[in-house]
């Protein structure tokens, strides 16, 4: 699980440094609009400031209609450095910022990386249900296991079952034998 969300925040860094990259030779970037410092916080001022913004959403509507507080909010969720990232509720900040954007240079910018974190979004239902799976798989297996050992005592049981029934008949040969040993003396 760590492997896979390193592979995420990898991703995702690398994207954004192209994005910026390439949004640095046209001059207009769409993450020229946001405090480059987003970028480099640990996960404690993560959590802070995405708290900060997302109070200021809730409680200033014309700071809300500020398109750039969503995009922040969306590489905050998604930041490399934050212990749980949020991809579907940073697809939904940029979901956003894309409704209020007017510019559409701008918003043509993040068009990539709303595929990426669909790309993401979509693999980690699939790592969910594969988790189901395999919690149902191990499930299975458990049961298995235990009516593995429950026929493995019955066969057990029924062994010493037939053990018992054959000491029995051939008891009962060896009885039939001196029967018929008996009768042909008497004769």
């Amino acid at each position: 699980m760590r492997s896979f969300k390193i592979g995420f925040q990898t991703v995702f860094l690398l994207v954004l440094s192209a994005g910026i990259l390439t949004g640095g030779c046209a001059n207009t970037s769409v993450f020229s609009e946001i405090p480059a410092k987003n970028l480099s916080l640990d996960n404690e001022s993560i959590q802070a400031e995405i708290s900060r913004l997302e109070e200021i959403t809730k409680n200033d509507p014309q700071s809300a209609a500020d398109c750039r507080l969503f995009l922040s909010l969306c590489l905050l969720y998604s930041n490399p450095n934050n212990d749980q990232p949020d991809y579907r509720h940073a697809q939904e900040m940029l979901e956003t910022y894309l409704s209020l954007q007017k510019d559409t240079a701008m918003a043509k910018d993040v068009l990539y990386l709303s595929s990426l974190l669909m790309q993401i979004n979509h693999l980690q239902d699939e790592q969910h249900d594969l988790t189901a799976q395999h919690n149902r798989l191990r499930k299975d297996a458990e049961s298995l296991l235990g009516d593995t050992t429950t026929l493995k005592e019955k066969n057990g049981q029924l062994a010493s079952q037939n053990k018992s029934l054959k000491d029995i008949i051939e008891q009962l040969k060896l009885l039939d034998l001196r029967l018929e040993e008996r009768r042909n003396s008497t004769l």
